[in-house]
């Protein structure tokens, strides 16, 4: 899924709408099957707003597993070809890569908690 922010989903291309996120896990409830979900956090030019419609999906989704992790540039991509050299050479996964511009590096280190936090509720408050 990578975001519950429709404009980070059209900026990183992931061509999904928000809107079928949700109608497809209601129908993942309706035939029970279990299924996992993948969140990053922290894309450049996201703001506190866009990771808060994250935190908001991650509560209403019945996926049984729920991953967050932190944007980090991957070498010869379109979004690390857009960011500054030294941003290029972060440690992977740390919470500290915050690439957003737009969010200070405190309350970004904030957000990532609180976000894995929620994401790590036991399945059935998912639901």
């Amino acid at each position: 899924i990578e975001s519950g922010s429709q404009r980070i989903l059209n900026q990183i291309h992931k061509n999904i709408r928000v809107e079928d996120v949700y109608k497809v896990d209601r129908l993942m409830m309706e035939y029970n099957m279990d299924w996992s979900a993948y969140f990053i956090i922290g894309f450049p030019e996201e703001k506190i707003e866009d990771i808060m419609l994250t935190q908001e999906m991650i509560k209403k989704i019945s996926a049984r597993s729920i991953t967050v992790s932190v944007f980090t540039p991957y070498p010869g991509t379109e979004l690390s070809e857009k960011l500054p050299q030294e941003a290029k050479y972060y440690s992977h996964h740390s919470p500290y890569n915050n690439f957003t511009k737009n969010i200070p590096d405190k309350l970004f280190s904030k957000l990532v908690y609180e976000t894995i936090k929620i994401a790590k509720r036991p399945y059935k408050e998912h639901k």
